[in-house]
């Protein structure tokens, strides 16, 4: 079997998550030090080689939490393949808000 598959992978959740940390921390082993806001979106690809199977790359989609972009996360989420929601566990409100993303 040739797996060799490209995947979309949208990363969403209220601003100041840490998302892209969590990025960050997956492709280079390390958090980003310093905040910065993700302004619209960010789009980086991570590949992992499976024996026997191919190549599977996942094109993470670093989606800004903030409102002022509300109206076009649609565009960018758009057609994902899977999605992760992320939250603060020690932030009442980004768990609350779960519901809306």
């Amino acid at each position: 079997m040739d797996l060799n598959r490209n995947i979309k992978l949208a990363l969403v959740g209220d601003a100041r998550v840490r998302k892209t940390s969590w990025v960050s921390r997956q492709l280079y082993g390390e958090e980003a030090p310093d905040y910065t806001p993700t302004i619209g979106y960010e789009c980086r690809r991570c590949s992992f080689s499976i024996i026997n199977l191919g190549t599977v790359t996942f094109e993470i989609w670093d989606i800004s939490g903030s409102h002022s972009t509300a109206q076009d996360r649609a565009k960018w989420i758009h057609d994902s393949d899977a999605a992760i929601i992320m939250v603060d566990l020690a932030d009442q409100a980004s768990i609350e808000n779960v519901v809306y993303w």
